[in-house]
Order: C-alpha cells, then sequence, then structure tokens
C-alpha cells in the first residue's frame, strides 16, 4: 500500500479535513481499506486510494443547521455499505440523508427512512460522482 496519497482539483482547498496515509477500514464483504478521505463542514467530499478519489457534489438544500451533517452521512454511507451497496450508492445515499437533516434544526427531524431514501436514490443519479 502506498504511503501517499493526495487530493488534487476535486477539492476546494480550504476542505475543514484531508486523512492521508490512514487505514481506514470499510464494512463490505472484504473489510477493503482505503487510504484516504475528506471533509468539508461536516460532509464528507472524497474517499479513496491514491489510485481513485471518489467526488459527488452537494444536493442543493436550503440549509437551516449542519448540525448532524457529518454523522447522517456517515452512519447512511455505511449501513448501505453494510447491506452490500455500491461505494457509489451508499455516497450518495449518505448525501442525500445528509442533505436532508441539515434542511432542519435538529439532527434528527430530517433522518431519512428506508423507503424514503430509496425513493429519493432514484431521483439522484450516481452518475454524479466524479473519479479523479
Amino acid at each position: 500500500m502506498s504511503k501517499d496519497c493526495v487530493f488534487y482539483s476535486a477539492l476546494d482547498e480550504n476542505v475543514d479535513l484531508i486523512v492521508t496515509n490512514a487505514h481506514i477500514y470499510t464494512v463490505n464483504d472484504k473489510f477493503d481499506i482505503v487510504e484516504a478521505m475528506a471533509v468539508d463542514k461536516g460532509k464528507f467530499v472524497a474517499v479513496g486510494t491514491k489510485d481513485e478519489i471518489l467526488f459527488h457534489p452537494s444536493i442543493k438544500t436550503n440549509v437551516i443547521s449542519t448540525l448532524g451533517a457529518g454523522d447522517s452521512f456517515s452512519s447512511c454511507f455505511v449501513a448501505n455499505i453494510a447491506l452490500g451497496k455500491s461505494i457509489e450508492e451508499s455516497i450518495t445515499a449518505g448525501i442525500i440523508n445528509s442533505s436532508s437533516v441539515i434542511s432542519y434544526l435538529d439532527a434528527k427531524t430530517g433522518l431519512l427512512a428506508k423507503k424514503e431514501l430509496e425513493k429519493r436514490l432514484k431521483e439522484v443519479s450516481t452518475s454524479n460522482i466524479e473519479t479523479f
């Protein structure tokens, strides 16, 4: 595994957190390890290895509070990976859930139930994800 992992033009230079040279364990059936992630304003904006960084633009949202944005993304992302969904679909699901949460004042009201999340997943294409 490489010791170098960088995020190039995929990200705004002002992201809050970039973790590189890490061993971030996923929860898929192989327990793959990724080397890097980036977080901006409580949202994961990139995850991957030196050879593959994924980026998904945000969804247009009326932001009321960013409370719970990261938690709602990561819990939804991990749950979808555990259910055997692709990384692309899991990222999209996390972004949809996070987008819903930040449109409310608290961190719980906007959490999406499985049926609502599945409905919204049909409206947002995973083709929005860019690989760098």
